[in-house]
């Protein structure tokens, strides 16, 4: 479970201070598949990056499973973001030279699974977003939908939790942003919990929950 509290977070100084959350409150619960709407400059990605621990609130709690990551100090948040976090963004960030297994096996190494677990893994994550048949193509090759597959299939190789996707439709087509929408809607029906930062309404009322932000507070 997501616990969020009271969470502010502040840029600049004096005139310059910029308040992009402000004072939010509310939780994630386990399997649910929950959205946080709002336009550009709203504060959604802020607090999702919070939440995912690549940002450190200004003041407030971010609970997870029980432990607060706002007080993590630099290494407790990579441990955090190994085991507990999977992320997809908008731009994919995946190495473009390397093929789709290659890819998706950058977060194994990275978290050190015996080398003997990596192809297991990796093939069936590969069979949950339909690649499986891609497996040794480079990721060049491939549409926008079949590589935003590829990073949902990355982010959930390591058998994490939580799951938080910001805009993953952002640069698909409609009739891809809908398989998307789909295979997270399946990968939430097999257990994982998601957050999804989106500004398509169309997409979040596919979402158990919806979130509204506008100026950094819940609406």
């Amino acid at each position: 479970m997501i616990e969020v509290c009271n969470l502010e977070k502040t840029y600049g100084d004096g005139e310059n201070r910029v308040l992009a959350v402000n004072h939010v409150s509310f939780d994630v619960k386990d399997g649910e598949f929950l959205s946080i709407v709002g336009k550009s400059g709203s504060g959604k990605s802020t607090l999702m990056h919070m939440i995912g621990g690549l940002e450190k609130p200004t003041s407030g709690k971010i609970v997870v499973d029980g432990q607060d990551i706002a007080g993590f100090n630099s290494s407790e948040l990579t441990k955090y973001r190994l085991t507990k976090i999977g992320f997809v963004f908008q731009a994919f960030h995946l190495e473009t030279q390397f093929s789709v297994f290659e890819n998706i096996r950058i977060p194994l190494l990275i978290s050190g699974v015996d080398f003997k677990e990596h192809a297991p893994r990796i093939e069936s994550v590969l069979e949950q977003v339909d690649l499986t048949e891609k497996k040794n193509v480079p990721i060049s090759k491939l549409s926008g939908g079949q590589k935003q597959r590829v990073a949902i299939a990355r982010s959930l190789v390591t058998g994490v939790p939580y799951l938080l996707a910001d805009e993953p439709c952002g640069n698909l087509d409609s009739e891809s942003s809908e398989m998307i929408m789909k295979l997270f809607r399946k990968i939430n029906q097999d257990g994982k919990t998601i957050v999804l930062v989106t500004h398509n309404i169309e997409a979040a009322q596919s979402t158990d929950r919806i979130i509204e932000l506008k100026d950094g507070r819940i609406i």
